[in-house]
Protein backbone atom coordinates (compact mmCIF):
# COMPACT_ATOMS: atom_id res chain seq x y z
CA UNK A 1 0.00 0.00 0.00
CA UNK A 2 1.32 2.94 -0.96
CA UNK A 3 1.03 6.17 0.86
CA UNK A 4 0.99 10.14 -1.83
CA UNK A 5 2.52 12.68 -0.07
CA UNK A 6 1.05 16.61 -0.39
CA UNK A 7 3.68 18.60 -1.67
CA UNK A 8 3.21 21.64 -0.02
CA UNK A 9 6.23 23.04 -2.05
CA UNK A 10 4.45 23.42 -5.05
CA UNK A 11 2.56 25.89 -3.09
CA UNK A 12 3.52 29.02 -4.57
CA UNK A 13 1.08 32.20 -3.56
CA UNK A 14 0.17 30.96 0.15
CA UNK A 15 2.84 32.26 2.52
CA UNK A 16 4.44 29.34 4.74
CA UNK A 17 3.15 28.29 8.33
CA UNK A 18 6.97 29.27 9.36
CA UNK A 19 6.34 32.99 7.09
CA UNK A 20 3.01 33.66 9.42
CA UNK A 21 4.80 32.81 12.77
CA UNK A 22 7.52 35.49 11.88
CA UNK A 23 4.30 38.31 11.19
CA UNK A 24 2.53 36.94 14.13
CA UNK A 25 5.83 37.41 16.20
CA UNK A 26 6.60 40.96 14.41
CA UNK A 27 2.95 41.95 15.15
CA UNK A 28 3.25 41.60 19.00
CA UNK A 29 6.42 43.05 18.96
CA UNK A 30 5.11 46.23 17.72
CA UNK A 31 2.28 45.64 19.82
CA UNK A 32 -0.49 44.97 16.93
CA UNK A 33 -3.31 43.61 18.24
CA UNK A 34 -5.24 40.66 17.34
CA UNK A 35 -7.83 41.57 14.80
CA UNK A 36 -4.54 43.53 12.48
CA UNK A 37 -2.65 39.77 12.34
CA UNK A 38 -5.61 37.84 12.09
CA UNK A 39 -6.79 40.22 9.12
CA UNK A 40 -3.84 40.03 6.97
CA UNK A 41 -4.01 35.68 7.40
CA UNK A 42 -7.65 35.99 6.29
CA UNK A 43 -6.83 38.28 3.48
CA UNK A 44 -3.89 35.99 2.40
CA UNK A 45 -6.10 32.74 2.22
CA UNK A 46 -8.77 34.56 0.81
CA UNK A 47 -6.66 35.53 -2.15
CA UNK A 48 -4.87 32.16 -2.33
CA UNK A 49 -8.40 30.37 -2.72
CA UNK A 50 -9.78 32.42 -4.72
CA UNK A 51 -7.89 33.19 -7.27
CA UNK A 52 -8.75 31.96 -11.00
CA UNK A 53 -5.27 30.70 -11.37
CA UNK A 54 -5.18 28.57 -8.42
CA UNK A 55 -8.58 26.87 -9.49
CA UNK A 56 -6.92 26.31 -12.74
CA UNK A 57 -3.23 25.02 -11.40
CA UNK A 58 -2.69 24.74 -8.54
CA UNK A 59 -1.80 20.54 -8.03
CA UNK A 60 0.46 19.23 -10.63
CA UNK A 61 -0.05 15.73 -9.69
CA UNK A 62 -3.74 14.80 -10.22
CA UNK A 63 -3.64 11.88 -7.92
CA UNK A 64 -7.31 10.65 -6.82
CA UNK A 65 -6.57 11.29 -3.30
CA UNK A 66 -5.62 15.08 -4.19
CA UNK A 67 -8.44 16.04 -6.41
CA UNK A 68 -10.64 14.91 -3.12
CA UNK A 69 -9.54 17.40 -1.56
CA UNK A 70 -11.66 20.24 -1.94
CA UNK A 71 -11.16 23.77 -1.67
CA UNK A 72 -13.04 24.48 1.10
CA UNK A 73 -11.19 21.40 3.14
CA UNK A 74 -7.87 23.48 1.97
CA UNK A 75 -9.55 26.85 3.46
CA UNK A 76 -10.28 24.70 6.37
CA UNK A 77 -7.09 23.53 7.19
CA UNK A 78 -5.63 26.75 6.86
CA UNK A 79 -7.60 28.53 8.70
CA UNK A 80 -7.18 26.07 11.80
CA UNK A 81 -3.52 26.29 11.08
CA UNK A 82 -3.69 30.48 11.22
CA UNK A 83 -5.70 30.32 14.63
CA UNK A 84 -3.14 27.73 16.06
CA UNK A 85 -0.50 29.96 15.50
CA UNK A 86 -2.37 33.46 16.57
CA UNK A 87 -3.49 31.35 19.77
CA UNK A 88 -0.16 30.21 20.85
CA UNK A 89 1.52 34.02 20.30
CA UNK A 90 -1.59 36.26 21.47
CA UNK A 91 -4.52 36.51 23.90
CA UNK A 92 -7.44 37.48 21.74
CA UNK A 93 -8.24 40.75 22.43
CA UNK A 94 -11.00 43.57 20.48
CA UNK A 95 -8.68 45.79 18.36
CA UNK A 96 -8.30 47.75 15.23
CA UNK A 97 -7.56 46.69 12.29
CA UNK A 98 -4.92 48.12 9.68
CA UNK A 99 -4.19 47.55 6.39
CA UNK A 100 -0.17 46.53 5.96
CA UNK A 101 1.98 49.18 4.60
CA UNK A 102 5.07 49.17 2.78
CA UNK A 103 7.28 52.13 4.74
CA UNK A 104 7.56 54.39 1.34
CA UNK A 105 3.94 54.67 0.93
CA UNK A 106 3.74 55.88 4.45
CA UNK A 107 6.21 58.33 3.37
CA UNK A 108 4.43 59.30 0.63
CA UNK A 109 0.87 59.67 1.66
CA UNK A 110 1.68 61.63 5.31
CA UNK A 111 1.09 65.04 5.48
CA UNK A 112 3.97 65.27 8.09
CA UNK A 113 6.91 62.69 8.63
CA UNK A 114 9.20 64.01 11.51
CA UNK A 115 11.95 62.65 14.24
CA UNK A 116 10.86 63.48 17.55
CA UNK A 117 11.73 62.69 21.12
CA UNK A 118 9.12 62.18 23.30
CA UNK A 119 9.24 64.72 26.39
CA UNK A 120 6.82 64.02 28.52
CA UNK A 121 3.10 62.67 28.93
CA UNK A 122 0.92 66.27 28.82
CA UNK A 123 -1.01 66.50 31.84
CA UNK A 124 -3.93 68.44 29.51
CA UNK A 125 -4.98 64.41 28.38
CA UNK A 126 -8.71 64.04 27.50
CA UNK A 127 -10.79 61.09 28.94
CA UNK A 128 -9.98 58.56 26.16
CA UNK A 129 -6.83 60.58 24.76
CA UNK A 130 -2.92 60.83 25.71
CA UNK A 131 -1.24 63.76 24.35
CA UNK A 132 2.05 63.62 24.51
CA UNK A 133 5.09 66.44 24.01
CA UNK A 134 7.60 66.44 21.99
CA UNK A 135 10.47 68.07 20.72
CA UNK A 136 11.24 67.78 16.57
CA UNK A 137 14.39 67.65 15.85
CA UNK A 138 14.17 66.99 11.75
CA UNK A 139 11.19 67.50 9.51
CA UNK A 140 11.54 65.48 6.69
CA UNK A 141 8.39 66.26 5.38
CA UNK A 142 5.57 69.27 6.45
CA UNK A 143 2.13 70.63 4.59
CA UNK A 144 1.38 73.82 5.65
CA UNK A 145 -1.59 72.09 7.69
CA UNK A 146 0.57 69.91 9.47
CA UNK A 147 3.01 73.18 10.32
CA UNK A 148 0.01 74.72 11.75
CA UNK A 149 -0.96 71.51 13.66
CA UNK A 150 2.12 70.79 14.99
CA UNK A 151 3.63 74.19 15.48
CA UNK A 152 2.67 73.54 20.00
CA UNK A 153 4.73 70.48 19.60
CA UNK A 154 2.12 67.98 20.62
CA UNK A 155 0.63 65.02 19.43
CA UNK A 156 -2.47 62.78 20.23
CA UNK A 157 -3.15 59.00 20.64
CA UNK A 158 -6.15 57.12 22.34
CA UNK A 159 -5.54 56.02 25.59
CA UNK A 160 -6.67 52.49 24.61
CA UNK A 161 -4.69 49.61 22.47
CA UNK A 162 -8.12 48.30 21.93
CA UNK A 163 -8.93 52.21 19.96
CA UNK A 164 -5.44 51.89 18.39
CA UNK A 165 -3.95 53.47 20.97
CA UNK A 166 -0.11 54.37 20.93
CA UNK A 167 2.18 53.98 24.46
CA UNK A 168 5.45 56.10 23.28
CA UNK A 169 8.08 55.46 25.65
CA UNK A 170 9.34 59.33 27.13
CA UNK A 171 12.76 60.35 25.99
CA UNK A 172 12.99 58.19 23.36
CA UNK A 173 13.32 59.36 19.69
CA UNK A 174 10.74 58.28 17.31
CA UNK A 175 9.85 58.66 13.27
CA UNK A 176 6.64 59.76 12.87
CA UNK A 177 4.49 59.63 9.49
CA UNK A 178 1.06 61.18 10.39
CA UNK A 179 -1.76 62.41 8.23
CA UNK A 180 -4.85 64.73 8.99
CA UNK A 181 -3.75 65.98 12.25
CA UNK A 182 -1.74 65.65 15.35
CA UNK A 183 -3.46 62.26 15.98
CA UNK A 184 -1.96 58.87 15.44
CA UNK A 185 -2.39 55.47 15.73
CA UNK A 186 -1.25 52.06 15.22
CA UNK A 187 -2.42 52.60 11.80
CA UNK A 188 0.25 55.23 11.49
CA UNK A 189 4.03 54.87 10.68
CA UNK A 190 5.54 55.37 14.24
CA UNK A 191 8.83 53.67 14.56
CA UNK A 192 11.84 53.87 17.36
CA UNK A 193 14.61 55.12 15.33
CA UNK A 194 17.21 53.24 17.05
CA UNK A 195 15.16 50.10 15.67
CA UNK A 196 14.96 51.43 11.73
CA UNK A 197 17.07 49.85 9.11
CA UNK A 198 19.73 52.18 7.60
CA UNK A 199 17.76 51.77 4.35
CA UNK A 200 14.56 52.99 5.77
CA UNK A 201 16.54 55.96 7.43
CA UNK A 202 17.86 56.88 4.48
CA UNK A 203 14.46 56.38 2.89
CA UNK A 204 12.45 58.43 4.91
CA UNK A 205 15.37 61.09 4.85
CA UNK A 206 14.95 61.20 0.74
CA UNK A 207 14.88 58.11 -0.87
CA UNK A 208 11.15 57.42 -0.49
CA UNK A 209 10.01 60.80 -2.34
CA UNK A 210 11.80 59.78 -5.73
CA UNK A 211 9.10 57.32 -6.40
CA UNK A 212 6.12 59.57 -4.81
CA UNK A 213 4.61 61.41 -8.02
CA UNK A 214 5.48 58.48 -10.77
CA UNK A 215 5.30 55.07 -8.58
CA UNK A 216 2.74 53.24 -6.33
CA UNK A 217 3.29 50.16 -3.91
CA UNK A 218 0.67 47.45 -4.78
CA UNK A 219 -0.53 45.46 -2.06
CA UNK A 220 -0.20 41.60 -3.06
CA UNK A 221 -0.11 38.45 -0.98
CA UNK A 222 0.90 35.71 -3.41
CA UNK A 223 4.64 34.42 -2.98
CA UNK A 224 4.91 35.41 -7.05
CA UNK A 225 4.73 39.15 -8.14
CA UNK A 226 3.72 37.76 -11.39
CA UNK A 227 0.18 36.19 -9.78
CA UNK A 228 -1.09 39.77 -9.16
CA UNK A 229 -1.88 41.87 -11.63
CA UNK A 230 0.89 44.47 -12.57
CA UNK A 231 1.17 48.13 -13.89
CA UNK A 232 3.81 49.97 -15.46
CA UNK A 233 3.39 52.55 -12.34
CA UNK A 234 3.49 50.29 -9.15
CA UNK A 235 5.83 48.16 -7.41
CA UNK A 236 4.55 44.37 -6.52
CA UNK A 237 4.84 44.03 -2.52
CA UNK A 238 4.31 41.24 -0.32
CA UNK A 239 4.27 42.05 3.10
CA UNK A 240 5.54 38.78 4.42
CA UNK A 241 8.65 39.47 2.89
CA UNK A 242 10.48 41.11 5.21
CA UNK A 243 13.97 41.71 2.81
CA UNK A 244 11.69 43.78 0.52
CA UNK A 245 10.01 45.78 3.40
CA UNK A 246 13.15 47.15 5.26
CA UNK A 247 15.74 47.04 2.42
CA UNK A 248 14.21 48.10 -1.05
CA UNK A 249 12.19 51.08 -2.72
CA UNK A 250 10.02 51.39 -5.59
CA UNK A 251 11.64 54.39 -8.01
CA UNK A 252 11.06 55.13 -11.13
CA UNK A 253 12.78 52.56 -13.97
CA UNK A 254 13.63 54.94 -16.46
CA UNK A 255 12.02 54.47 -19.29
CA UNK A 256 8.75 54.75 -18.37
CA UNK A 257 7.74 52.38 -15.34
CA UNK A 258 8.66 51.68 -11.93
CA UNK A 259 10.44 48.99 -10.22
CA UNK A 260 12.04 48.02 -7.03
CA UNK A 261 15.98 49.39 -6.24
CA UNK A 262 17.59 46.62 -4.48
CA UNK A 263 20.19 47.58 -1.89
CA UNK A 264 23.22 45.64 -1.15
CA UNK A 265 21.71 45.13 2.70
CA UNK A 266 18.85 43.69 0.76
CA UNK A 267 20.70 41.02 -1.09
CA UNK A 268 22.30 40.09 2.23
CA UNK A 269 18.84 39.86 3.74
CA UNK A 270 17.82 37.56 1.07
CA UNK A 271 20.64 34.78 1.77
CA UNK A 272 19.96 34.47 5.19
CA UNK A 273 18.38 31.21 6.30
Amino acid sequence: MTTEVFNTSKIQMIPTIKELIKVVQRSVRQKYRIKTVWNSCLWTAHFAISNSKYEQGFFENKSPTLEKMTHNKLFGALILGILFVISTHIAPTEGCSCSPKHPQSFYCEADFVIIARILRKSVISKPYQNTYKIDIKKAYKMSEKAKSYLKEGRIMTAKSESMCGLTLEIGKIYVIAGKNGPTVNLCNYVKAYKDMTTVERRGFAGLYRKGCNACSVRLCFYQEPYACEDYPDSCVWNPFKRCETKYSFCAPSGRGGCHWRYTPAYKECIREP
